[in-house]
């Protein structure tokens, strides 16, 4: 199995009335979108959590500890709304460790091709989807697995595995995803 609905939802409307109000945390860091052969161009990412950059865009920088991930400056606009959902994600999954977490936007008509996830970090979390504004022509492919997630949902996906995303629809898919390190890689839920 590489994607699987967990029984429990987010509080979509919520979180996508703080975004409504503040559409400029968008645009504050365009990493993966101008990031050299990206998957991401059809996506607007805003950062809350993310490992340092630096190695990324300079190899001359040593990467620190792969897994340790540091708050952006989104997450002071955001925290309020988006601390309590990933603490009750957390808790849900028995979560030991918080990485990355950001929110992705993919444009009306847009796609991420198919790629894998690979590295020390991909291998250390699970990662989790909380989707906050999808449409019936969205679909996500994980292997041979493929689903239209809706608003609310909750999705664990093993992104180790070769995965894309297509939004035909006329609106934008928007996701909050985390990262977080558990006892069961994916087998826990």
């Amino acid at each position: 199995m590489n994607i699987k609905r967990l029984p429990f939802h987010a509080p979509a409307g919520r979180i996508m009335a703080a975004l409504k109000d503040q559409p400029e945390l968008f645009e504050l860091d365009t990493f993966w979108k101008n990031y050299p052969n990206t998957k991401f161009g059809d996506v607007d990412t805003i950062y809350l959590r993310f490992p340092d950059k630096r190695p990324w865009l300079d190899t001359r920088v040593p990467e620190a500890d792969p897994f340790e991930c540091f708050d952006e400056p989104a997450m002071n606009s955001l925290g309020h709304e988006i601390r309590p959902v990933i603490f009750d994600l957390m808790h849900e999954v028995e979560g030991e460790r918080l990485g990355r977490v950001m929110i992705n936007k993919l444009a009306a008509g847009g796609k991420i091709d198919r790629h894998s996830d690979t590295g020390g970090s991909a291998a250390y979390y699970d990662r989790f989807h909380l989707v906050l504004a999808s449409n019936d022509k969205s679909e996500f492919i994980c292997g041979d697995e493929s689903v239209n997630m809706k608003s609310g949902e909750v999705w664990w996906v093993d992104y180790t595995k070769e995965h894309e995303v297509h939004n035909r629809g006329a609106t934008p898919r928007v996701h909050l995803v985390a990262d977080i390190k558990t006892r069961g890689v994916g087998n826990a839920f």
